[in-house]
């Protein structure tokens, strides 16, 4: 994505990278996560959509590394999460 971004724009991927986070104060991969994630929740609290379809409609193909990366981020699997607030 950053060769991409830097190409798109026409500046160094270096220049990119340094713009961005002194922009926004988050790197690229992390401001890209935090997107991701936000998605994610979003699908699992609003749609009953399986979670393979979650993780792959949010840009990971593999399920697996998607619950271990969800359980970094959120502190509990996907489907934890998405239990956990329909009880409440």
């Amino acid at each position: 994505t950053i060769p991409l971004l830097s190409r798109r724009f026409l500046i160094s991927e270096r220049s990119l990278i340094r713009g961005f986070k002194k922009l926004f104060g988050v790197t690229i991969h992390r401001y890209t996560l935090e997107q991701r994630m936000a998605k994610a929740r979003q699908l699992l609290l609003e749609t009953d959509v399986a979670i393979g379809e979650v993780a792959e409609r949010t840009g990971f193909p593999d399920p697996s590394y998607f619950d271990k990366v969800f359980k970094q981020f959120y502190g509990c699997s996907p489907m934890a999460f998405r239990e956990g607030p329909r009880k409440a």
